[in-house]
C-alpha cells in the first residue's frame, strides 16, 4: 500500500490485500471442494489525534471475497429441507458460489504507526479493526447429470428448483454470522 500525508494529523492510505486457498467442507452429506479468494482494495483515512503514532482509522474496502466450488455426487443424495427436500441417486455434481451482497464494506479501526513522519526511514505499524462486510448471497446448482438423475427419480423441474432454493437458504443461514470480520494488520513502512 501507499500512504500520503494530508497534514500533521491526517494521512490517506490505499492498497490491496489478496490471498487464495483451497478448502473442503460438508453440507448435508455433500462434500464440497472449494476455492476461497480474498481480494480487497482499500482506501483509508488515518486521524492521528495527538500528531503521533496512535491513529483512528475510517475507510472503505472493495470487497471482492468469494467462495466457489463443486462436489461430485456418487451416492444417494438429499437436497433441500422439509417439504422441499428431494432424494435421488446420482453420479453427477453440484456447484456452489458464495459472495457478499455488497462489493463495498466500511472499515473502522485503531492503530499505531505513522508512515508519513518527520525524518522518514523505516517504521512499524499495527492496526486492529473491523470490516463490516454485510451478508453473503449463495447459489447452488446441479450439473446436467445430477439434474437428469433427479428427474429420473420422479422429481420435476419445479421440485428440483424448490429443493435448490431450500439448500441456498441453508447455506445463507450457515454464513449469516459472518457479516463483520476482525482485521489485524502488521506492517513495515519506509518514508522517503
Amino acid at each position: 500500500g501507499a500512504t500520503v500525508g494530508v497534514n500533521r494529523i491526517l494521512n490517506v492510505r490505499a492498497g490491496l490485500n489478496t490471498y487464495e486457498t483451497d478448502a473442503n467442507f460438508e453440507e448435508d452429506g455433500v462434500d464440497y471442494q472449494v476455492d476461497l479468494e480474498f481480494d480487497n482494495q482499500y482506501f483509508l483515512l488515518d486521524y492521528h489525534p495527538f500528531a503521533g503514532s496512535f491513529r483512528i482509522t475510517l475507510g472503505l474496502y472493495a470487497n471482492n471475497n468469494n467462495l466457489s466450488g463443486a462436489a461430485n455426487i456418487d451416492t444417494t443424495t438429499t437436497i433441500g429441507d422439509g417439504a422441499d427436500q428431494i432424494t435421488f441417486n446420482s453420479t453427477g455434481g453440484a456447484n456452489i458460489d458464495v459472495a457478499y451482497e455488497s462489493s463495498t464494506a466500511p472499515y473502522v479501526g485503531l492503530g499505531f504507526g505513522n508512515a508519513v513522519r518527520n525524518g522518514g526511514g523505516l517504521g512499524f505499524s499495527i492496526d486492529l479493526g473491523v470490516v463490516m462486510t454485510g451478508s453473503f448471497n449463495a447459489s447452488v446448482s446441479l450439473d446436467s447429470d445430477a439434474t437428469a438423475a433427479a428427474q429420473a427419480a420422479g422429481f420435476n423441474t419445479t421440485q428440483i428448483q424448490a429443493a435448490l432454493d431450500a439448500e441456498v437458504a441453508e447455506v445463507n443461514e450457515e454464513f449469516k454470522d459472518y457479516d463483520a470480520w476482525p482485521l489485524l494488520q502488521v506492517g513495515l513502512s519506509y518514508g522517503f
